[in-house]
């Protein structure tokens, strides 16, 4: 070999050398991808799309995203891939505030995910393995949890107030103390419909003459009660004797 065709074969081998080494050196250089990493993740608003992508030559091989669910329902995640020349696959995934994964799908042309969640935040990860640049887009919708339907109660339902009727009763005497009527004592047919408590009037006709509260209820149907305030009238064998009892439910 002259030395001629040595010195060009000597200068092919460096030329290449540096091609090889100026490569690496931008490979070198390239940027960190900068949503690499869960604490690098860009928000993502409810029901919006998001056009990116994947270009794993480049160091960009994942997208991190963060998604807040304001309350429990569903949330749907899909993913789209915007050019189909190659069957590259893509997974997405779904992770929890600490993404840690809670389900996930890989795809060559379309995914999709739904999963009930509570309120929260959730993380969203896309990511390949693939070199080439691979386009794609993002949809998040969020549908809230419906509430139970409450249901109507019809009128049977409803609490109804107490029915109030009147038990008459029978006078048998009425007990004096320091000159003023205290108590009256009188007889009623159905003293089980009585209570303890039970309030009632003294009638003179249909004029109210005085009121009072049952004390004492006897065997045998006897009342003793107390009187309420003063008598504006004499008592005696006229007086009528009425008392307010609850009815009993129907």
């Amino acid at each position: 070999m002259s030395p001629a065709a040595a010195l060009m074969g000597l200068h092919a081998v460096l030329v290449g050398v540096i091609a090889v080494a100026a490569c690496a050196a931008c490979a070198a250089k390239l940027p960190p991808d900068p949503d690499r990493a869960p604490g690098l993740a860009r928000e993502l608003r409810l029901d919006s799309e998001r056009r990116d992508f994947l270009h794993c030559a480049r160091n960009d091989c994942s997208d991190w995203f963060r998604v807040y669910a304001p309350g429990p329902g569903r949330l749907e995640l899909v993913v789209e891939r915007a050019d189909l020349s190659t069957q590259s696959t893509v997974e997405l995934v779904l992770g929890d505030d600490r993404a840690d994964r809670i389900e996930a799908v890989r795809l060559t042309d379309r995914g999709q995910l739904r999963v009930q969640v509570a309120a929260g935040y959730y993380f969203v990860l896309v990511r390949t393995a693939a070199p080439e640049r691979l386009a794609y887009v993002l949809r998040v919708t969020f549908q809230a949890r419906r509430a139970p339907p409450r249901t109507r109660r019809s009128n049977k339902d409803k609490e109804r107030p107490p029915r109030i009727r009147v038990v008459e009763g029978q006078l048998v005497e009425a007990e004096s103390r320091d000159g003023a009527v205290a108590a009256v004592l009188f007889r009623v047919a159905s003293p089980e419909l009585l209570r303890i408590g039970s309030r009632g009037r003294l009638l003179r006709g249909d004029e109210v003459v005085g009121e009072f509260e049952v004390t004492e209820i006897f065997a045998g149907g006897g009342v003793r009660a107390q009187v309420l305030g003063s008598v504006g009238s004499r008592i005696d064998a006229g007086t009528r004797v009425v008392v307010d009892v609850v009815a009993p439910s129907q």
